[in-house]
């Protein structure tokens, strides 16, 4: 452990103190309602992790709307109000062992569930209009042709973007101290930052400046 002599020390980072530098990584235990509540399941599964001692105790995947963003079952819907107050007892639980709460705010994009947008009528939305591999993939299985996918509107990614935000400020009324924004395994974020994904021709696509910029406003307006 010498190599690693500040793992168990305490760090403050923009005035928040954490107790050592461990992190529980965010998980998809899918344990939420089908509205996308907190469950007393879910409440187990992460007490745990905060009861053995990790500073930090990270909710995987949560969606930041439930139109477009879910991109699978099980996952908390953090896009309307009425998800406080089963965020409230999950902090509660995590904190009541020093830890701190986090959560992982995602929108899967062209990743999203086709099946569950299908059955409200709606598609796939995305930097660009290019199906996700993953549904190609399962639709030849199935017979099936792949979900088309929208192009984001102007009106549309200023919206998502709002989402985001409102998604950040629940979780910090429900006493969450820091928020994760996915934008790894091509997630929304890496949709608009990809050039294989970004064909757009507004100031949202073209070079790495264009394709970067909902990232930046994703990002000002969660802070």
């Amino acid at each position: 452990m010498n190599k690693y002599k500040h793992v168990f020390s305490p760090i403050t980072i923009k005035g928040v103190e954490f107790k050592n530098r461990i992190e529980v990584a965010p998980m998809v235990p899918c344990m939420a309602t089908p509205e996308g509540w907190v469950t007393k399941e879910l409440i187990e599964f992460y007490r745990p992790f905060a009861k053995g001692g990790a500073a930090i105790v990270t909710v995987g995947d949560s969606a930041v709307n439930w139109t477009h963003a879910m991109d699978h079952e099980g996952q908390l819907n953090l896009g309307d109000d009425n998800v406080k107050m089963g965020l409230d007892d999950l902090a509660d639980e995590v904190q009541r062992y020093g830890a701190l709460i986090s959560v992982e705010l995602n929108h899967g994009g062209r990743f999203a569930n086709s099946m569950n947008l299908a059955s409200k009528g709606l598609k796939p939305v995305s930097s660009t209009p290019k199906p996700a591999e993953i549904d190609e993939f399962f639709s030849k299985l199935q017979g099936r042709t792949p979900a088309e996918v929208e192009e984001m509107s102007i009106p549309l990614i200023n919206k998502t973007i709002q989402d985001y935000a409102d998604a950040a400020g629940r979780c910090k009324d429900s006493g969450f101290k820091m928020v994760m924004i996915h934008g790894a395994h091509g997630m929304l974020p890496g949709q608009f930052l990809s050039p294989y994904v970004n064909k757009r021709v507004d100031r949202y696509g073209g070079n790495f400046e264009n394709r970067a910029r909902f990232c930046i406003e994703l990002l000002e307006a969660v802070l």
